[in-house]
């Protein structure tokens, strides 16, 4: 039973996050979009790339299976989601959540593997100093205070390889890195 109850609140704290999201970011209008936001909108999923979007991280996805909250043996880069809950009934994309942290310059675990379609939420812990999570593929950016956990969340529509960093800290070339695998 306290597993069931365990799994029942789970299921509970990530309706609630989606909610407050869609609420919090929902209603925001801006007059004008984010500068990454306006050059990098990949195309929908299922939808071939149009000509003028030229991805900044993408690669092709490499041969991995994704894993859940069950999965064993996973290599020690690779994030094992805490929670995977279907988005609604009848949808076969999944809610994942994630546990990183970013310390000595470094995402820890540093690969998120998940199927298109899925929301991804990643619980990032930044210890120690200030960093930020930018993936510019999705047009997100989120600052992530010094010994503060941030949610970071947005809807993973493209399969292939998309490399996130910090870029308060130098960009890609010079870290903290990390890789979002979408199959």
């Amino acid at each position: 039973m306290p597993k069931e109850k365990s799994f029942i609140i789970s299921i509970v704290v990530v309706i609630a996050v989606i909610l407050l999201g869609l609420i919090v970011f929902g209603g925001k209008k801006s007059s004008s979009p984010s500068p990454t936001a306006q050059v990098n909108k990949p195309p929908a999923q299922n939808q071939a790339p149009s000509a003028e979007y030229q991805s900044p991280t993408a690669t092709k996805a490499p041969d991995v299976a994704v894993p859940n909250e069950t999965s064993t043996n996973l290599p020690a880069n690779v994030a094992k989601p805490e929670i995977v809950a279907p988005i609604s009934s009848g949808s076969s994309s999944k809610n994942r959540v994630f546990e990183i942290q970013v310390k000595d310059g470094k995402f820890i675990p540093d690969t998120v593997i998940v199927q298109a379609g899925d929301v991804v939420k990643m619980n990032i812990t930044a210890v120690g100093g200030n960093y930020d999570f930018t993936q510019p593929d999705y047009g997100v950016q989120y600052p992530l205070p010094k010994n503060k956990t941030q949610l970071v969340g947005f809807q993973v529509t493209n399969v292939g390889k998309f490399t996130f960093y910090c870029s308060s800290c130098g960009g890609p070339k010079k870290g903290p890195i990390g890789y979002l695998i979408a199959k």
